[in-house]
């Protein structure tokens, strides 16, 4: 036998605090805020980047085609435009194109991107970049928007006459690429330097376009956003709080469960006290009876020696009875191995065998271990099967017990060799019926199917041809621990 301890989980236990915090749903929604906030910010500046370019190359495009226009002008006899390989015909081309409206400068660089000349002369020198020079091969105009330029970054100016820092300006750079009408390679850059005060004008409309069209998604999508989340947190809540209202139910109907449960543990062994204590109780009964009608004197040691073994029968059942009462309420746990199970078995059926004739016939098959309280169940419900076994048995025949821990929760089984049961009675065996033994309660089979129910067993009469009875009761849990 092995004591164990158990501990019973607490199954109302209550959740985390994080999860019941009033400040997870401001958390929840302040993260998806700053989520959808830093998505349209990446949007808007993505976008902002993009629509830039494309001005800029809009404007680039425009002047493209006006400075290379007067090459595909048939009415034009200047013989200047003979060949614009030339860079005296391309300075000459740049020249009257700088008289378009906002052209402050202009530079003209060969086709490696080095300088060559400037209009006014005063103008800065400047390279081209690698980048630039790039696109500019590929025949396409290159231009970039500088929001602030100082002066001197520009012209070539004394210090006394140098403005000042403070004077600086927005400045539209464009490079436009020189090529034979039709022709593939670039023969030189011209570079215009064009007041950029509309366009500097034009992109803070665009930023503030997009900035406001930027708070107007985050703040609708921000209000769907937000109601969404605390509309599904309050249903969340709502949700949690039913639940935990049904767990406590449920826990509730669960304690009324296994309270039913040990009141139904209670009346059937008690069922099962009444009916051991019948049979001793009645013959003792009559030997008293006996006694007051002759006299003490008329009994014979072997009477006395009945009585006395009547009354120890009668009390080591109720003891039995009342320890299994108290380990049904009790905290302690213990495991019965199936030999020390069968030894329980036999040591209450050897004397009823013994005055009978019947010899008891124990099989053990994979010895394990049962919980107590189970173990004690099951050894009530083998001895009222084993002792109607020896009833129904003739002299000098014999009672097989089987014990075998190899199948799902364990399975026992009690065979006699008396004559079975009838069809008519075998429809009703497991209900409270008149014996057919003398002195006998007609309710031992009742009270063993009440205990197997209560156990979560099958208790049935297994049918087969021969003589005799079997009875096999199958546990299903809980599993039997291996020795």
């Amino acid at each position: 036998m092995t004591a164990t301890d158990s501990t019973v989980p607490d199954l109302g236990a209550a959740p985390s605090a994080w999860r019941t915090s009033p400040w997870l749903p401001a958390l929840v929604i302040l993260s998806a805020l700053a989520i959808l906030g830093g998505s349209i910010a990446l949007v808007r500046h993505q976008l902002r980047a993009r629509i830039r370019e494309q001005i800029l190359t809009r404007d680039g495009t425009v002047l493209h085609a006006v400075t290379l226009l007067p090459q595909y002008d048939s009415d034009l006899d200047d013989a200047e435009f003979a060949s614009i390989a030339d860079p005296a015909n391309q300075l000459t081309l740049i020249l009257r194109t700088s008289r378009l409206r906002g052209v402050l400068a202009a530079r003209l660089f060969d086709a490696s991107g080095l300088f060559v000349q400037s209009f006014p002369a005063n103008v800065e020198e400047d390279i081209l970049l690698p980048e630039q020079l790039e696109t500019l091969q590929s025949l396409r105009p290159s231009c970039m928007f500088y929001p602030s330029v100082p002066p001197s970054a520009m012209w070539l100016t004394s210090p006394v006459t140098r403005p000042s820092a403070e004077e600086r300006a927005p400045v539209l750079e464009v490079n436009i690429p020189l090529h034979e009408p039709g022709g593939s390679q670039l023969l030189g850059v011209a570079q215009f330097l064009i007041d950029g005060t509309g366009m500097a004008a034009e992109f803070e409309r665009l930023d503030r376009y997009l900035a406001q069209q930027a708070l107007l998604y985050f703040g609708v999508g921000g209000s769907l956003l937000g109601l969404v989340i605390g509309l599904s947190f309050h249903q969340l809540r709502k949700s949690a709080r039913l639940l935990e209202q049904r767990s406590r139910d449920l826990l509730q109907v669960n304690r009324e469960l296994v309270m039913s449960a040990k009141t139904s543990a209670v009346g059937a062994v008690t069922s099962h006290l009444i009916h051991e204590l019948k049979n001793p109780l009645s013959g003792l009964h009559g030997f008293l009876a006996s006694c007051v009608r002759n006299g003490a004197g008329s009994a014979t040691s072997e009477d006395w020696t009945d009585a006395v073994s009547a009354a120890r029968r009668m009390q080591a059942t109720i003891q039995e009875i009342v320890t299994l009462l108290r380990e049904e309420q009790s905290g302690l746990h213990y495991s019965l191995s199936l030999t020390e199970m069968s030894n329980m078995v036999v040591q209450r059926l050897s004397t009823q065998a013994s005055d009978k004739r019947v010899a008891l016939a124990v099989q053990i098959r994979n010895d394990c271990e049962l919980p107590g309280r189970i173990a004690n169940l099951v050894v009530l419900i083998l001895v009222n099967l084993g002792r109607n076994a020896i009833q129904a048995s003739p002299a000098d025949t014999g009672v097989l017990l089987e014990f075998d821990g190899a199948k799902a929760g364990g399975e026992f089984c009690v065979q006699d060799s008396g004559d079975g049961f009838r069809k008519e009675e075998a429809d009703r065996l497991f209900h409270p019926r008149a014996s057919t033994h003398e002195g006998g309660t007609g309710i031992g089979l009742a009270i063993c199917k009440q205990l197997a129910n209560h156990l979560a067993a099958s208790l049935e009469l297994e049918e087969k041809s021969g003589v005799g009875c079997r009875f096999i009761l199958r546990l299903t849990s809980p599993d039997p621990s291996p020795r």
